[in-house]
């Protein structure tokens, strides 16, 4: 799945109704337009917009190593019998993937 696909997911899921979607040869290549917000949509380099989804879906996040995170969905693990779940040293990025995941 490419990141505009993940970022698109994650608007999706925050309830954001997409308006448009970058040329590709926009600097901003991952951010979307979505009606509900001033701002581009791309939790992948914005922190707030990522914890938003942290907030929204209650997601859990952990470190297993130094320097690496985990970013999974224990409550949905316990309604489905599955755990989605990303890694990674980016803690955007893990959270952008557990998100599109779901």
């Amino acid at each position: 799945m490419t990141d505009l696909e993940m970022i698109k997911k994650c608007a999706e899921k925050m309830g954001y109704s997409i308006v448009a979607e970058p040329n590709a040869e926009n600097e901003f290549k991952h951010t979307v337009l979505v009606n509900e917000l001033r701002v581009g949509y791309c939790p992948l380099h914005d922190d707030a917009q990522a914890m938003a989804l942290v907030k929204k879906l209650r997601l859990s996040i952990d470190t297993y190593e130094v320097g690496q995170w985990r970013v999974y969905t224990e409550e949905l693990a316990t309604l489905h019998g599955t755990m989605f779940c990303a890694d990674g040293d980016d803690l955007n990025r893990a959270i952008v993937e557990c998100v599109s995941k779901l």
